[in-house]
């Protein structure tokens, strides 16, 4: 049996970015601008580039490259562009004005290829019009004309994303295995921002499977500057309350928790991370958080190397986007192995020179997906120590 508290307000993608970096599928109002880094700057860990590598200027469009979330994008896109040899070019763009635009102006500088967190038909033919190849980062193509498209240009090369249901799912099992069994959750509407969908089908298709568990309420929202209200709404209406799990999360939600002095009682779990999951983590609050989405960002990089070095054909199908497992932290010891890898002050988040150097020249999809296969908190320790 299910209550729901919604609230559909719908904000342009530009505000909720700005906030949060979390929306990147979002439209919004439109705005872009652009900041160059040659193959030889950024990070030490670039030393692994050879001069025997084709070199090749890249273009990146994402929503910002300075909240957390892009910032580690960035160092781990000149990881991967210094390991390979290339010149990239950062663009950052809200709403799909700005997307396309920034695409034209990448065109125009003489990029040999995009990265883009959104994709929009005009950029695919700009692209494909002007020979460069275009490759989706952080999502797929859902729309079935647009997929269509993208499927049928020479120029696409297709699209990587994180498991987004697998990694809601998995926190939903950790709230279970601690006890929780009533629960509440906040998500986005269904429809708005693909991804955020998957989260909320993890959640309601896990309480589905258990009939020991009751979704209480959720809260559904586009804004996210509202979080704490829901939050506070859900947590008075249902004291019942001993599990939440957070599909933005947002440390909001967390802080009203304990505001409401309910962390005793509740248990939290959240997609992304944020300031107080480590401290949550050792009053045993927070039970689970995911992150190390850096890692996909330069794959994506990886994949349109390949492409531009003669293997366009990288995808079997490039209307099935690769999934990569987020980076799951349930326990302290675990989340301090996340922060040796993937702390600001990290040049390399994630992988390294070396992984990229593979990634870029393998020309072949299976090592991708081992790849992808293969990442997790252990693996991490094995490749970097």
């Amino acid at each position: 049996m299910k209550r729901s508290i919604s609230r559909r307000s719908f904000l342009k993608a530009a505000g909720m970015l700005g906030a949060a970096g979390v929306l990147a599928a979002c439209g919004g109002s439109s705005t872009a601008s652009s900041t160059s880094a040659a193959a030889s700057s950024g990070a030490a860990s670039g030393s692994a580039a050879s001069a025997d590598l084709p070199s090749f200027k890249i273009g990146i469009i994402y929503s910002s490259f300075t909240d957390v979330l892009g910032y580690g994008f960035k160092r781990a896109d000149t990881t991967a562009g210094n390991a390979l040899n290339c010149e990239l070019v950062f663009v950052e763009a809200t709403g799909e004005e700005a997307f396309i635009t920034g695409a034209e102006n990448l065109i125009q500088s003489g990029c040999d290829g995009i990265v883009a967190s959104q994709i929009y038909g005009a950029m695919i033919e700009a692209c494909d019009k002007a020979g460069v190849y275009l490759m989706y980062s952080g999502n797929t193509i859902t729309d079935p004309d647009l997929k269509k498209l993208a499927v049928a240009n020479a120029h696409y090369v297709g699209s990587i994303m994180e498991d987004n249901y697998a990694a809601a799912y998995a926190a939903c099992q950790a709230l279970y295995d601690a006890g929780s069994r009533n629960w509440a959750y906040t998500s986005i509407p269904i429809g708005v921002v693909a991804h955020y969908d998957l989260r909320t089908k993890a959640v309601e298709n896990f309480a589905a499977e258990h009939s020991d568990v009751t979704i209480k309420a959720n809260y559904l929202t586009s804004d996210i500057t509202t979080l704490a209200d829901g939050t506070t709404q859900m947590l008075a209406a249902y004291p019942e309350l001993d599990g939440f799990f957070d599909a933005f999360g947002s440390a909001s939600v967390l802080a009203s928790i304990y505001s409401a002095n309910k962390n005793e009682n509740i248990k939290y779990a959240c997609m992304n991370t944020h300031e107080g999951c480590e401290s949550g983590m050792e009053d045993g609050t927070v039970v689970f958080f995911c992150s190390g989405q850096y890692p996909t960002q330069a794959t994506s990089l990886c994949m349109l190397y390949n492409a531009l070095c003669g293997y366009p054909d990288l995808f079997p199908d490039k209307g099935e986007a690769l999934l990569r497992p987020f980076i799951y932290v349930t326990n302290l010891d675990e989340a301090a192995v996340f922060n040796k890898y993937f702390a600001e002050e990290i040049p390399d988040p994630g992988y390294t020179a070396e992984q990229y150097l593979t990634l870029g020249t393998c020309h072949d999809f299976a090592v991708f997906e081992q790849y992808a296969k293969d990442y997790s908190i252990a693996e991490l320790e094995k490749l970097r120590g």
